[in-house]
């Protein structure tokens, strides 16, 4: 699997990526290998939604972070993840965090609760990752019976801890992150359960 072209795109002053929410910002952290994520990516661009796709370089990977408003009911942020490795990876972790905030975890989503705010942070559970790799399109297919995990590793932050990949493979998963009134009960979750085809759509613009 190549590299996504970014012909056409323009460039942007690569910042750290953020999803601005009222409990504050949420941040995007990852570890593939033995490689750290930066917070600032190398390069960024602007997307035809008017979304922006961060892209961060190694000898070994290359990861690219589309992020964006959606819209889709709940208004939510999508941030879609696609990692290409050019080498093995044993270690592939991707989180969202809410910096300084306490969650509670239920199956795939981490939602905080504060001065009347209900902030939740979501993406695919392994069942929906098993899924995906049995299609062969998103995930390799040998995921389908060993997909990962999520775990919440820190009060704020929900990291989905992904299979080993070989030289040449890729993966791409869809992350949310929704916000409401705490009284709205789980409307915040629900707004977070996109589609990855979804925010894939919506971000890239078609």
């Amino acid at each position: 699997m190549t590299v996504p072209s970014t012909r056409g795109l323009a460039r942007l002053l690569p910042q750290p990526p953020r999803v601005p929410t009222p409990l504050g910002a949420v941040t995007f952290s990852g570890v593939l290998g033995t490689w750290h994520l930066a917070p600032r990516p190398a390069t960024a661009f602007r997307l035809p939604s008017g979304g922006t796709l961060s892209r961060w370089t190694h000898r070994a990977v290359t990861l690219d972070l589309l992020t964006g408003p959606l819209p889709t009911p709940g208004s939510p942020w999508g941030a879609v993840w696609y990692v290409v490795a050019h080498r093995g990876l044993e270690v592939v972790d991707l989180t969202l965090g809410l910096p300084g905030a306490t969650g509670s975890l239920d199956s795939s989503a981490l939602t905080v609760t504060e001065a009347g705010t209900r902030v939740t942070l979501a993406g695919p559970a392994p069942d929906a990752l098993a899924a995906y790799a049995r299609e062969g399109t998103h995930l390799p297919a040998r995921w389908a019976t060993a997909p990962g995990a999520v775990t919440q590793t820190a009060a704020g932050a929900l990291t989905w801890r992904l299979p080993a990949l070989l030289p040449g493979e890729h993966a791409r998963i869809g992350t949310a992150v929704a916000w409401n009134s705490a009284s709205a009960e789980d409307a915040a979750w629900f707004a977070a359960a996109v589609p990855l085809e979804t925010s894939l759509a919506a971000l890239v613009g078609h």
